[in-house]
Parts: C-alpha cells; structure tokens; sequence
C-alpha cells in the first residue's frame, strides 16, 4: 500500500502538468482563433490588402540613424553667421518578433561591447503603424555634434569640436490614412499586412516638437553659450503611395508636411533672452520610403525615414533639425 501510494505521488503531478500545459495551448490556439478573425472582419478591400495566415513574423534590422542640425541668420547687410553641425552613427543590430500584428523587440549596439564606440547618445521609440491610423513618439538626446561655424561676411569658419554641443528633442507625429481599404502602412513597414495590388492615399498627419539645442562658449563666438528652445504644434497633410510589381517587390513612398499653426521658440544668449516669432511656412516635414521583396514566407528590405524641422527666417534666425533613420531588414512568417 506504501509503495502504492509512493507511485500515485509521482505519476499525480506529471497528470496535472499535462492537463495545464494542454488548457493553456488550448486556451493560446482560442485566443489565436479569435485575433485572426477580427483582423479578417476588419475594414479591408481583400483584393488590395491581405492578412497573413500565419501567426508569427520574426526579423532582425540593421539600425542606423544620425541628427543633423543647421542654425543661420544673415542681416540686410550681409553680417550673419551659419553653423552646420551632425552627429555620429547610431548604430544597432534589432531583433523582432510578431504576433498577429503586435511586435515586440530589442536592439543591441556594437558600442557597449566595443569602449572606443561608447557615447552618450540615447534614443527611444515607440511606434504604431495602423491601417488607417498610426504614431510614433520619439525622444532622441545627441552628445556627438560637431561641425563648423561660420562669419559672415568674411566667411571665417571655426570648427565646433566634439562635446560642444548638445541636442535633445521629444517628437510625436501621427497620421489619419483616408483610403485605409486598399493602402497599408503596415504592409511596407511592420509587415504585419500585404499589399496585393498598387494603391494610394491622402494622408493628414499632426506632429509636436519639444527640444532644446546646445552650443557651448567658444573664443570664436564671443565666450556665450547659446541656446535654442523649441515647442511647436503642426497640422498638416501629404500622400503615400505603395507600388507592387510582378516580381514581388513593394515600394513605398510618402510624404507629409506639417505647418506650424502654435508656437513658442527661445533664443538664449548670454544674459539677452529672445522669443522667435512665428513665420511662414515654419514647418515639420516627413519623407519616408521603403522597398520590401518577398519570396514565400520569406521577405527582405530596407526603409528609411528623415525627419525635418525648419523653422524662423534668415534675417531674424533660421533653424533646421533632422533626423534619419536607416534600416536594413531580413525576415520570416511562421
């Protein structure tokens, strides 16, 4: 009776585990069930866009991104400056994993494993790419500006070094798709639909800059620190445009412009303190595009985005900053 009872001890719990391990598959394939049929009742013209069978899209990017920044000013009398600056490359290798859409990932940088790589930049995202509606919110801090500055008239030019100056910015954009049934955003760049056949779209879009640009007090410049803060509201609209060819190849383009309707921008001098007013067109532009080629269950590609904001004018003060992202993707759908 002992050594039957010993026996029951032992088999009881690989039972249990068993009848979990099936209650929770089951429960998954339910749940699966359900998510793929609400993607197939949504809003879509099926001969333009499709949803992949298949429950998990895995992939891995080749990141690259650098900032870009641009500041001038030139009076009626020719005296002016123009300082032209750009960072170094952001660069990471991203891995992703989907279900049904809804992806999570990581990306690792050479630069913490390699010493004379190591900066201080940061970068962090979130994004959505939705078929009718999407957002990404971004917040980037730059410490590898460099570049020159320039005199005006005489056109002496003094380099900025590595370290003396410093952008932070926080974006947010989003974008309404007008002909959300036959033109997809995920399908060239989260994969998470197909384009079928070539189809476009108007697009409105919103976007919101908060930032702070840096340039530390140099001889050349009059020993004063300068300082640019930038809060801006933009509305605007643009058209995307996704081509599909026989050779399985999708090809995206769009672009969106944004024009500046509130503001409320800062210069900083020294002790003097400076509103910049509001002139048009003070705007946030975004192009995109993206080429993705697919064979099977199989697909690679690549997309890039540049981001501008430009704002001011040349006889009060001019400011251009952008930023690009570059990736370099291969994938698979299971």
């Amino acid at each position: 009776m002992r050594k039957f009872a010993v026996l029951l001890l032992c088999i009881l719990p690989s039972l249990f585990c068993s009848a979990a391990e099936k209650d929770s598959l089951s429960f998954f394939r339910r749940w699966d069930a359900r998510r793929y049929a609400k993607l197939l009742r949504s809003d879509l013209d099926s001969n333009y866009v499709g949803i992949p069978h298949q429950r998990w899209t895995l992939k891995t990017a080749s990141n690259f991104g650098w900032n870009t920044m641009q500041l001038g000013m030139v009076s009626k009398e020719g005296e002016g400056y123009d300082a032209r600056l750009s960072s170094a490359f952001d660069i990471g290798q991203g891995f992703y994993a989907s279900w049904r859409g809804i992806t999570l990932g990581a990306s690792v940088k050479p630069a913490w494993f390699i010493p004379k790589l190591r900066n201080k930049d940061q970068k962090y995202n979130i994004s959505v790419y939705g078929n009718r509606m999407g957002m990404a919110a971004t917040i980037r801090s730059t410490t590898t500006l460099k570049g020159q500055y320039m005199s005006l008239p005489d056109s002496t030019v003094t380099k900025i070094p590595l370290g003396n100056a410093y952008d932070f910015s926080a974006d947010f954009d989003a974008y309404y798709v007008f002909n959300s049934r036959r033109f997809s955003m995920p399908a060239a760049f989260t994969q998470s639909k197909i384009q079928k056949r070539s189809a476009g779209s108007v697009l409105a879009s919103v976007s919101i800059r908060n930032g702070i640009s840096w340039i530390g007090a140099m001889e050349e410049l009059g020993n004063e620190e300068f300082r640019l803060l930038t809060n801006m509201l933009s509305f605007g609209a643009g058209y995307g445009h996704n081509s599909v060819t026989s050779r399985n190849w999708l090809f995206h383009t769009s672009l969106v412009t944004n024009v500046t309707v509130l503001q409320y921008n800062r210069i900083l001098k020294g002790d003097d303190r400076k509103r910049i007013k509001n002139s048009f067109p003070d705007n946030v532009s975004i192009f995109q595009f993206s080429a993705l080629h697919w064979k099977g269950n199989f697909f690679f590609g690549a997309n890039f985005t540049a981001r501008a904001a430009i704002y001011g004018n040349r006889e009060r003060i001019e400011f251009i900053n952008a930023n690009m992202d570059l990736h370099f993707l291969v994938g698979i759908r299971l």
